[in-house]
């Protein structure tokens, strides 16, 4: 699949594509120009995202996590970088599980994997 056809699909079908491995996952972040990377944080931060000055998104997650949590909380900043980064630009904090986009972001995750997200 060639990046445009990647980027034409419905962004909740790429999310559940990446999850059960149909599209792969090194495809999909090359379509969209996002980078990923597992880098030491500090023990408060899970992930942290952020558009470079060239327009690339970069999603750096904690080494210190298990994979499988790496895979959870990589997923959940997708959502960011799909729906939020764009109409906001960029967010800056820490502790912020209990806010909206956060709760969206988990709610995102749990209805794409089990098949309930559009």
């Amino acid at each position: 699949m060639t990046p445009d056809e990647l980027r034409s699909l419905p962004k909740y079908q790429i999310i559940r594509a990446l999850l059960d491995g149909t599209i792969p996952f090194h495809d999909v972040m090359r379509a969209f120009a996002i980078h990923t990377s597992i880098q030491e944080l500090p023990p408060e931060a899970l992930a942290l995202v952020y558009r470079c000055r060239y327009g690339h998104y970069h999603i750096v997650v904690s080494s210190s996590l298990a994979s499988e949590v790496q895979q959870q909380v990589l997923f959940h900043e997708l959502k960011h970088v799909i729906e939020d980064m764009p109409s906001v630009g960029y967010v800056v904090g820490l502790d912020k599980q209990y806010e909206i986009p956060e709760q969206l972001a988990d709610v995102l995750l749990r209805e794409v994997s089990t098949g309930l997200g559009k």
